[in-house]
């Protein structure tokens, strides 16, 4: 009677989402498929860096905390982690190039066709991806190089999706992947890059039109006539994951998706763009956002399919811990000089250790590891409400992150 009362009392706190693993264990079925799920590589090929040249070298050229000096090796440990699990497909969430450069396009598709023989690769566009003003950094100048149009980038990741696409949306590099016989995924093309030269601008934002949500209306409706679950991924967020976060990420017409996805009951989408490891609920539906792979924590996200229930949760692709601790160091470092000066101004003897709290904090957030950030909200606690006076809206909402919902992995019992 305990038993059944605490399964009971599981499924009223929690609603479609499962914490109870030794119950749904008991329903979810067999296996079927399983889904790795990365998003941002931001990958540069070595080609268009001088590796002499300290001004333009990878480690250089951004400022977020992004690993890029590392961007090869951690493909390449991706690459090793899914030839020992082999999971059936690979799905890459946009911005898998650096800026667009179509050098570093045709070296990454070169790449992930190794892996092809045994998984799948599936790609969708970033913000980052077509049409961009791309550079490379050689012999102390930085040099323009050729970006890819729409059409390019499918010619080029053709064996990577849009060749065996079951089907494909007129305006944009949206289509349709049959992953087995009772599973489709839809991977969208959220972002308006094909518009950057119209506009003379590098557009960040996504949205779909008129025309796209009406092909994905067809897919749906016939998917559902067929008996067919939709999963589906984009490069930008469906569900606002950060106050801070939703100009620019969040899907501009997300609630119009969203209203389509509750029509037809599709309950998940996988996205990125934000690089960071995220996972909001509304209602029956969740919007996973993937962290950066090359951004502290390294992750990508594991999909497992059953006959009754989804499971989800993030790994780290990097099994090396020296590795783990040099990307943390990358990011905390990166932030904490962004901060610091503010800090000694605002706090003044406590800036140092508030600069190595937020920085500690925001590594931690981005990586999804609210774990870590329960452990230093409650070493610090007399230090919390002096920071909350003096921040803003961003580190507010992290800072009552116990107050919230967060979760890092899911079970999501079927419709």
């Amino acid at each position: 009677m305990k038993k059944f009362f605490h399964f009971l009392l599981c499924i009223f706190l929690i609603g479609t989402l499962f914490s109870c693993k030794e119950d749904i264990s008991l329903e979810k079925g067999e296996k079927t498929l399983e889904i790795m799920i990365a998003s941002d590589l931001h990958f540069l090929s070595d080609t268009l860096v001088s590796k002499e040249n300290e001004l333009y070298c990878k480690k250089n050229l951004t400022r977020d905390g992004r690993f890029q000096e590392k961007d090869t090796e951690i493909l390449e440990a991706l690459k090793m982690k899914i030839k020992e699990e082999t999971p059936d497909y690979l799905v890459l969430t946009g911005d898998i190039s650096f800026n667009g450069e179509k050098e570093s396009h045709l070296a990454l598709e070169n790449s992930l066709e190794e892996i092809l023989s045994y998984t799948q690769v599936l790609v969708l566009p970033g913000n980052h991806d077509i049409m961009m003003n791309s550079h490379a950094f050689l012999h102390d100048e930085v040099f323009s190089t050729p970006s890819v149009t729409p059409e390019e980038f499918m010619d080029i990741y053709e064996k990577m999706g849009y060749g065996n696409a079951l089907f494909k949306d007129s305006l944009t590099l949206s289509y349709v992947y049959p992953l087995d016989s009772k599973h489709w995924g839809l991977l969208l093309d959220t972002t308006l890059n094909r518009y950057n030269a119209e506009y003379n601008e590098q557009m960040t934002s996504g949205e779909l039109f008129p025309s796209t949500l009406n092909w994905i209306e067809s897919v749906l409706k016939e998917a559902e006539e067929k008996g067919i679950d939709v999963l589906s991924f984009s490069h930008h967020n469906l569900l606002t994951h950060h106050p801070s976060f939703e100009e620019f990420y969040t899907l501009r017409n997300a609630e119009e998706l969203r209203n389509l996805y509750k029509k037809y009951h599709v309950s998940l989408n996988f996205s990125g763009h934000l690089h960071i490891q995220s996972i909001k609920q509304e209602d029956a539906f969740y919007d996973i956002s993937s962290v950066s792979l090359l951004d502290y924590g390294n992750r990508a996200g594991i999909l497992t399919i059953y006959e009754n229930a989804y499971e989800y949760h993030a790994e780290n692709v990097q099994k090396d811990e020296a590795f783990l601790k040099d990307s943390f160091q990358c990011f905390y470092e990166k932030y904490y000089m962004q901060r610091e000066a503010k800090d000694q101004r605002v706090y003044g003897n406590l800036g140092s250790y508030v600069t190595d709290f937020f920085a500690s904090v925001n590594a931690y957030y981005f990586d999804g590891n609210y774990k870590k950030i329960h452990e230093l909200l409650n070493r610090n606690t007399a230090l919390v409400p002096l920071l909350s006076e003096n921040e803003g809206d961003y580190f507010n909402v992290i800072l009552k992150v116990e107050d919230q919902n967060q979760f890092d992995s899911i079970w999501i019992k079927k419709k």
